[in-house]
């Protein structure tokens, strides 16, 4: 599968570090090609605990990173106003149909590390915790007072 991720921040220093997505049936592997130019830098199949996957987000199954791994650390990853185009190959036992859900990303700004999801979460997921939502509201207010400043 061939994966296109843009960043569409105004602000290059705000990164997506981590991209996944959980699929039905379940993957049995994955292989990452990419030519060498920065954004995203490996791919794994995940578990649900330690690094291989995106500490917050269940049902995440690949993970694509930018940094040292999926949970992030270092400063890898696609900057604002920048794109990354890679290929998965997935191995696994293939019926008629795939299901990708959820979708899963984990993006980083000068506010914080943020974890968003996409999709049907399973259900044994909490929702957002609040201080999250504030931390969104708190960017947002920021983005906005800069402008005005401009």
């Amino acid at each position: 599968m061939l994966v296109s991720l843009n960043n569409t921040s105004l602000l290059s220093s705000n990164r997506l570090t981590s991209f996944g997505f959980g699929i039905d049936p379940n993957a049995t592997g994955v292989n990452f090609i990419d030519a060498a130019d920065g954004g995203m830098v490996d791919a794994v199949k995940t578990t649900q605990q330690g690094s291989t996957n995106i500490p917050s987000l269940t049902g995440i199954e690949i993970c694509a990173f930018g940094g040292n791994n999926c949970a992030g650390g270092s400063n890898g990853g696609i900057n604002g106003g920048t794109s990354d185009s890679f290929a998965l190959v997935l191995a696994g036992t293939w019926g008629s149909s795939v299901n990708i859900d959820p979708i899963g990303f984990k993006y980083q700004t000068g506010f914080g590390s943020f974890e968003f999801t996409t999709g049907t979460p399973p259900s044994q997921v909490p929702e957002p915790a609040p201080i999250a939502l504030l931390g969104i509201g708190l960017l947002g207010l920021a983005l906005g007072l800069r402008r005005r400043r401009a």
